[in-house]
């Protein structure tokens, strides 16, 4: 759910502030191939709703709402990590986010029976809701890069992004619930299982603002990353962005800031809504 996912490939990007006054530097322009990987750590906070179809018709939505603290008891593996390589003024980038978590705490929230009613289903019925996730949200996309100067970079870009989820939430209830004909919807414990993949079209910029000049004062220089993609398909809307400071030299780089990813859809869909969004720090290679 986390996942996931494109928003650490701006702590490769290039970017810088002149600190004295003077006519703007001539255009730095890239030449030649490199590539860059960046590994990072984001511990977002998960916000999202699923909704599971259920046996004899209509769905439970079930929402998950957890910190870093909630499930990183549960977490079973994650992998965090982009990669990009440029060529000239192109650029093509990738970046991944895998997370396998179990039994993170959730909430069955209602019961739509294909409108004939929706329900809420009280907390004091569920007396455990548990849900295990497992989740990749992969980004990949090309671009160009439209600035290059001794104070900033920038590329512009599209591309896809997948959200992938294999989710299911068991369930222990203190009574049965039932259909206006009578027949059970849920019964007292259970499990709903979704597996959702969806693609979405998206389109964004990436890059660096400097704050001091190269080799003065500092062997490195500071900067402000920025990231900011949108787009939608398989999902209503999804957008993703991260800024924060960073520091490096000629082939490396480290950089801390926050993050957010979002997808959005209809309330008909598997997903209604996730929404992630938390600190991460990541580390650059230029080779």
């Amino acid at each position: 759910m986390w996942a996931a996912l494109g928003g650490a490939v701006v702590i490769g990007s290039g970017v810088a502030f002149a600190q004295t006054p003077g006519p703007s530097p001539p255009p730095e322009i890239n030449s030649g191939v490199s590539f860059e990987v960046t590994p990072y750590l984001w511990l977002p906070t998960i916000n999202s709703l699923l909704r599971y179809p259920v046996l004899g018709g209509g769905a439970a939505t079930s929402a998950v709402s957890a910190a870093p603290g909630d499930y990183l008891p549960h977490l079973n593996f994650a992998l965090q990590g982009a990669a990009a390589v440029r060529i000239d003024r192109f650029v093509g980038f990738t970046d991944l986010v895998y997370l396998n978590l179990a039994d993170s705490r959730g909430q069955i929230q209602s019961l739509d029976q294909l409108g004939a009613y929706d329900t809420q289903v009280q907390r004091s019925l569920a007396t455990h809701v548990g849900v295990s996730l497992e989740s990749v949200i992969w980004t990949l996309a090309g671009g160009y890069n439209v600035i290059d100067r001794n104070w900033m970079t920038a590329d512009l870009f599209a591309g896809v992004r997948l959200l992938s989820v294999n989710s299911t939430t068991d369930f222990s209830l203190s009574a049965v619930i039932g259909r206006p004909d009578r027949t059970i919807a849920l019964r007292r414990t259970g499990s709903f299982t979704v597996s959702p993949n969806i693609w979405n079209g998206i389109a964004g910029l990436s890059g660096r603002l400097y704050l001091t000049e190269a080799g003065r004062p500092l062997p490195g220089r500071l900067f402000l990353p920025f990231y900011f993609d949108a787009g939608a398909g398989g999902s209503a809307f999804t957008w993703q962005g991260f800024g924060g400071l960073g520091y490096g030299g000629k082939a490396w780089s480290v950089s801390a800031g926050y993050r957010f990813l979002s997808f959005q859809d209809s309330g008909n869909s598997f997903i209604p809504r996730m929404n992630l969004g938390g600190a991460m720090i990541a580390a650059s290679f230029e080779f």
